[in-house]
């Protein structure tokens, strides 16, 4: 005889035994959020246009900038492309006499303050912002010189992240997958009516359960549930830092099949610590992903005696560009909101994330001393 937790979820998936749930979201004609997204390595001459600054030129047959393996033989959408890797790799100066600077334009939203603290430090220190790379006079070389560079300590910069929330967009598709259980039902089970959290200082706090929703292992709201119970449940604050994680109180279920062959794993997390995990999730990563057309790169030269545009450089730019993108065609199928297996893990993020709030607040400081310097002197 099944428990009551384990007849919902085979009346939820309409089957009759465990081993015929092929789907954890019950979307048979859907597909993970990721499966679509390419990644795409390139090399590109850059062009100058009639303002003097270089720039991608348009695709001059349909593979180029177009992913090795495309999705459904659908070549992808170059006017909505997420740029997580910029580098310089080859430099030729035709003058012999003139010197340049080279200077970006890309600047990722989630960027926009680490990037004006670095360019106040470069100003204070009397150099020029977003100067990524110096010219020398009859310059004839293959470099590389980083640019932009996905940065572990950012989560917005991870390759899996990117594709699975590029156009994971909204709370009604993260809530794909997700079940409410009756109270009844939950009662029946004897599930946990007082569910336990920890707040910032380990002080334990309780909250009546109303009821549990099923959470797939594999979901992405599951992420931050991937730890150790303790964990899961503490409260985590650093209010300099911007950072918070709120205690979130979940039980590790696995359901087996009748010849205990096969058996899938899910979290039940209650009503009020759901709230909390859902809203969260909405607040720190929908909308995240930096998207933008590959055309909205450009670069600029900087005569180096002057520091001013040069309108004509004399110069042949080609650059390296690794960007995320999705299929041209659409409406896709409906999305699975499915953690890629290789996702990073959530609590690695998190000291990620800490560390480079740590950096970003010394930067501040540092700029502080510079400015306090200057006042003095």
């Amino acid at each position: 005889m099944n428990s009551p937790v384990v007849d919902f979820i085979l009346n939820t998936y309409k089957v009759k035994d465990i081993s015929n749930i092929k789907d954890p979201f019950n979307l048979p004609n859907g597909i993970p959020v990721w499966e679509p997204a390419r990644i795409v390595n390139t090399e590109i001459l850059l062009v100058k246009n009639d303002q003097g600054y270089y720039v991608i030129p348009p695709p001059d047959n349909p593979k180029k900038y177009q992913p090795k393996q495309l999705y459904n033989n659908m070549p992808i959408d170059l006017n909505c492309v997420s740029i997580f890797n910029i580098s310089i790799r080859y430099v030729k100066n035709h003058s012999y006499k003139d010197e340049f600077y080279v200077r970006h334009n890309f600047v990722p939203f989630y960027n926009q303050k680490e990037h004006d603290i670095a360019n106040k430090a470069k100003q204070a220190s009397g150099r020029i912002p977003n100067v990524c790379y110096e010219i020398t006079k009859g310059q004839d070389a293959i470099i590389r010189e980083i640019v932009f560079a996905s940065n572990p300590n950012r989560i917005e910069m991870y390759d899996y992240f990117i594709k699975t929330f590029m156009f994971l967009e909204n709370e009604e598709q993260l809530m794909q997958g997700i079940y409410k259980i009756d109270p009844e039902i939950c009662a029946k089970q004897n599930l946990p009516k007082i569910a336990q959290t920890y707040d910032n200082e380990g002080i334990q706090s309780e909250h009546p359960v109303n009821y549990y929703v099923l959470v797939p292992y594999n979901h992405v709201l599951a992420w931050e549930l991937h730890c150790s119970d303790m964990w899961r449940k503490k409260e985590i604050i650093y209010k300099e830092m911007d950072i918070k994680k709120q205690g979130i109180f979940a039980i590790d279920i696995e359901v087996t099949d009748s010849n205990e062959n096969v058996s899938i794993p899910f979290f039940l997390v209650d009503d009020v610590s759901f709230e909390k995990l859902k809203n969260g999730f909405v607040k720190d990563y929908i909308g995240k992903v930096d998207k933008r057309p590959l055309s909205n790169l450009q670069f600029e030269l900087l005569d180096k005696q002057t520091g001013k545009h040069s309108v004509n450089p004399p110069v042949d730019l080609r650059i390296g560009v690794s960007f995320i993108a999705y299929p041209d065609k659409k409406p896709y199928p409906p999305f699975y909101p499915m953690l890629h297996p290789e996702f990073v893990e959530f609590e690695k993020v998190l000291q990620q994330m800490v560390e480079f709030q740590r950096r970003l607040k010394e930067q501040e400081q540092y700029e502080k001393r510079v400015e306090n310097i200057k006042i003095k002197k």
